[in-house]
């Protein structure tokens, strides 16, 4: 599946009930003892991946077929593809995840609802979004363990609400969202400042076709640009474990919003650390 894209829109994580409605499909994911496995990135036939809730459960689109396909990776797990038929009880689709042979010690159910990125909120926002309240797109552990990127930028190519282009001769990556003007980053908390992306956000989105053509009123503001740190520069793709985007501040979290000091052009919130 390439690049494990997530691009999350509907409700997700209802009660079991609903597969008996001939709708949603629920989907359970356990592990090899039957415990719970949180945040399991979950895809049904050719549907978009979704993310389980902290019980393991999420709700995938409807299939006109009993049986169907289903896909689901956790980092720390193998991943699972197989036909799955709902149980004749509940109608809900079980899965079952065996822990990875390196890792079987450290996968404890009870610790990940206490990883970083749990008490930074992204799940919460995972799920605020999967049932409408809010829009974004996000980029999961799993999606970031699959690629192996090395630049921070290059995770947000390709994305549904962010696009990346570069300055100068030094090629500096820039985030840009709708209308071309330069989005707020906020890497584990803390707005980036004094930085290129920081210039971009405060100009126009005249100035960065200025800057992309490198000539004329651009020039200074692209002499700026290279001399300031890039986000490739602050943080390694390496060292990222999650990444949010959201389209407008309007569409964006407050808790999150808070954090950007203002701009109109979008949020990239940025977290790293352990991919679990």
């Amino acid at each position: 599946m390439r690049g494990l894209v997530l691009l999350v829109a509907l409700a997700a994580g209802a009660e079991p009930l609903l597969a008996q409605g001939g709708r949603d499909r629920v989907v359970r994911v356990v592990d090899d003892r039957g415990n719970p496995v949180p945040y399991a990135v979950v895809a049904a036939g050719k549907a978009t991946p979704r993310v389980a809730d902290d019980s393991g459960v999420v709700t995938v689109s409807r299939d006109r077929s009993v049986e169907i396909e289903i896909w689901a990776r956790r980092i720390g797990y193998r991943e699972f593809r197989a036909p799955v038929t709902p149980d004749a009880e509940t109608g809900v689709y079980r899965v079952t995840m065996l822990p990875l042979a390196s890792t079987v010690d450290a996968v404890v159910v009870s610790e990940r609802a206490s990883t970083p990125l749990t008490r930074s909120g992204f799940y919460d926002r995972v799920e605020r979004v999967q049932k409408g309240a809010i829009v974004g797109e996000f980029i999961t552990p799993e999606e970031l363990d699959s690629r192996h990127i090395s630049n921070s930028s290059d995770a947000l190519q390709g994305r549904r609400y962010a696009r990346v282009t570069y300055a100068g001769i030094r090629r500096i990556p820039l985030i840009l969202g709708r209308g071309g003007c330069g989005m707020s980053i906020v890497v584990d908390g803390q707005r980036m400042n004094d930085t290129a992306q920081d210039l971009v956000e405060q100009g126009s989105a005249t100035s960065i076709q200025n800057l992309q053509r490198a000539q004329g009123g651009g020039r200074r503001e692209e002499e700026k640009i290279a001399g300031s740190p890039s986000i490739d520069e602050l943080v390694s793709g390496r060292e990222i474990a999650a990444i949010e985007i959201y389209p407008s501040m309007a569409n964006a979290p407050a808790e999150l919003v808070q954090l950007t000091g203002g701009g109109s052009c979008g949020l990239v919130a940025i977290w790293t650390g352990g991919r679990h």
